[in-house]
């Protein structure tokens, strides 16, 4: 090998490693044009941060530790509000991680929330979703909880679909789908029209490997898994009838090797021929879909989507970036969705749709996990108000606790107003403002 490179033409050697050089430079700077200058949806790449610290609410939020502040970092997932057994407001469902648990916390009279462990037999690999759902049709409710098996990346057949079956108040778990990579959300409904429950998962995967699964039900919760698409990075699959045809359609947000947004129309018969519809791309490879919520934003009989932007988690420095916020997929019928930001907010995790301010039109809470942490008072809870024309302005509910990746909206204390519950996740520096679950209760409500 050394003899050949003694060999070769100095000048010719010269010559080529100019060319390398000018690819060098020329091919980033082309990406950065292309991305600026043709890319259909979302913002392109800057080195500017957005706003870190919005006018603070006009409505007084209070906020509630629902479960202690712990002394060091939580890990929790996914918030889910449920309705009590008892008619007195909503329960909490918290997917805590580290753990490897469910919880659902019951409000009590005397204060403190009473907490029980739901899969007290089985600890699950790093849950990622609850979903809430009477499987097995018997008329109590059961979860059917996504695990990821993982935070970090790996393409390990870690990932697992759990049934958390009820049995008059005690749960047992059953795996509805393992030996598989990271599972990040599965759905439910009767998709093929045949009187039971089937699913649809998400499986994230690793780097590169990841798909979208139709779990069929053979009845007696016995399951065929058919492949639907390939795609690594899938996050969130909400469930709906988007086209409004009488069955179940469903939306998946893909954000490992694109950043995009399918809706898979059901035809009838399932998702074995299921018709693809992309609605939303960008060539902003960097733009950082963390999560996705269906929603009638506008209340014109048709659902939307809502997108939380802001995931960087891959990056050593989790910096804002102007492309961040929330955008609104708008409906506008025959599988065409229009985008639009309607917030600029730096680390955006979670959104959550809510009248908030009671006056009738959709508000949307927000949480980020990567906001500007340096910046003293940096949101980390906020909201957008709805002016009834969907023009949005956003308000900061509180700077403490940061890095919180999950928020649900609901009545938790049945006062009449609409509370926001958060979960942290604590992964990165700074190692500060810990959080657990928090509520921040809605001031405009009668009572506390």
């Amino acid at each position: 090998m050394s003899q050949n490179v003694k060999n070769r033409d100095p000048e010719r050697l010269s010559f080529i490693g100019l060319l390398l050089f000018i690819a060098a430079i020329a091919i980033p700077i082309s990406f950065y044009f292309l991305q600026s200058k043709i890319q259909p949806s979302g913002a392109a790449l800057s080195v500017e941060q957005p706003t870190a610290i919005f006018e603070q609410s006009k409505i007084e939020f209070a906020r509630r530790e629902i479960l202690p502040k712990p002394e060091f970092g939580q890990q929790y997932t996914n918030i889910q509000l449920i309705p009590s057994e008892s008619g007195n407001g909503l329960d909490i469902l918290a997917a805590d991680a580290l753990a490897g648990r469910v919880v659902r916390l019951r409000r009590t009279d005397a204060g403190p929330w009473e907490r029980e462990i739901l899969n007290e037999d089985w600890e699950l690999p790093v849950p990622a979703h609850i979903t809430p759902v009477d499987l097995d049709q018997d008329g109590d409710l059961d979860f059917v909880v996504s695990c990821i098996g993982g935070i970090q990346p790996t393409n390990d057949l870690v990932g697992r679909v759990v049934w958390l079956e009820n049995n008059s108040g005690k749960y047992t778990s059953h795996d509805l789908l393992n030996e598989v990579r990271r599972v990040t959300d599965a759905q439910c409904g009767d998709f093929d029209g045949d009187g039971d429950i089937d699913l649809v998962v998400a499986v994230f995967g690793g780097i590169l490997q990841g798909q979208i699964l139709w779990l069929q039900n053979n009845g007696s919760q016995e399951f065929t898994d058919h492949e639907i698409m390939n795609a690594s990075g899938t996050i969130h699959v909400p469930v709906e009838d988007f086209d409004g045809d009488g069955d179940l359609d469903f939306a998946a947000i893909v954000s490992q090797e694109e950043e995009q947004v399918w809706l898979f129309e059901n035809l009838g018969d399932g998702f074995s021929n299921a018709k693809r519809h992309l609605i939303f791309s960008s060539w902003n490879f960097d733009l950082g879909t963390a999560g996705m919520e269906a929603v009638d934003l506008d209340q014109d009989g048709d659902k939307d989507l809502l997108l939380a932007i802001g995931d960087n988690l891959e990056l050593i420095n989790n910096s804002p970036q102007p492309c961040h916020g929330v955008k609104w997929l708008e409906n506008k019928g025959d599988w065409k969705f229009e985008d639009r930001q309607i917030a600029t907010i730096g680390g955006v995790y979670g959104v959550s749709p809510a009248d908030l301010d009671g006056d009738g039109d959709i508000d949307v809470a927000a949480v980020t996990m990567f906001n500007d942490w340096a910046q003293e008072g940096a949101a980390s809870v906020l909201w957008l108000e709805n002016d009834g024309q969907q023009n949005f302005e956003t308000w900061q509910i509180a700077s403490d606790p940061i890095q919180l990746a999950t928020v649900a909206c609901g009545d938790i204390n049945n006062d009449g107003s609409q509370d926001i519950v958060t979960g942290s996740l604590h992964f990165r520096r700074p190692f500060d403002r810990f959080g657990s679950v928090d509520a921040f209760m809605n001031q405009a409500g009668a009572s506390q």
